[in-house]
């Protein structure tokens, strides 16, 4: 579960940092060259979708096994290192899994709000105009506020998911934990804040 985690976040980092040239004025040019090739764009979906189920799958599955090892449970629950973000990774996972369903049907097949879906409207290079979709969907407050609800999952997510799977991964140590915690919150907060810069952003008319 660490190591899909692992490879899933390298996924994200590097989406974000696809999704800022819209603030460059450039998304439209990079959607273009990232999809010049459609077999290995869906061949890369295809992984990412296994991979992704991979992960759901051991989520549910450790966390069944963990909830049968407790048996009846504590007669009085105290925290006293579990965190909200580590005590919540089941719940933020499947918001997370049922959010990308909603992100598939906006951005990728576009079906939601297809009046104004990028593969029917071209930019003045004759390219897919994204830019336009973009404005066009997070222009609707319901969108936002489903993409904000699926970056605060996301971002309690990542907050214990990070530092967690290095540490499962072996990658910690009496002295390096509390700076892998730091380092891993600090990661998650900033994936989530560029992610949801751009519906917040496009929302308030900062991106027209």
């Amino acid at each position: 579960m660490a190591l899909t985690g692992q490879l899933l976040l390298a996924f994200l980092v590097v989406h974000a940092a696809g999704n800022s040239t819209l603030w460059a004025g450039l998304i439209n040019a990079y959607a273009s060259h990232l999809h010049a090739l459609p077999p290995a764009v869906w061949a890369f979906r295809a992984a990412l979708l296994v991979l992704l189920g991979l992960h759901v799958w051991q989520g549910i599955t450790l966390t069944l096994e963990n909830s049968a090892a407790k048996g009846a449970g504590y007669a009085v629950t105290s925290y006293r290192r579990a965190t909200v973000a580590s005590r919540t990774m089941i719940w933020t996972g499947l918001v997370i899994a049922a959010f990308l369903l909603y992100h598939e049907l906006h951005l990728t097949l576009q079906v939601i709000h297809p009046e104004a879906a990028a593969g029917a409207h071209q930019d003045a290079a004759g390219r897919p105009d994204v830019h336009r979709m973009l404005v066009a969907g997070f222009g609707h407050a319901a969108t936002v506020a489903v993409y904000v609800a699926g970056m605060v999952a996301l971002g309690l997510h990542l907050f214990h998911g990070v530092a967690s799977s290095l540490q499962t991964l072996g990658l910690h140590g009496p002295r390096s934990f509390a700076w892998l915690e730091r380092c891993g919150a600090a990661l998650a907060l900033l994936l989530a804040a560029s992610f949801v810069a751009i519906p917040a952003a496009v929302f308030a008319g900062l991106v027209k």
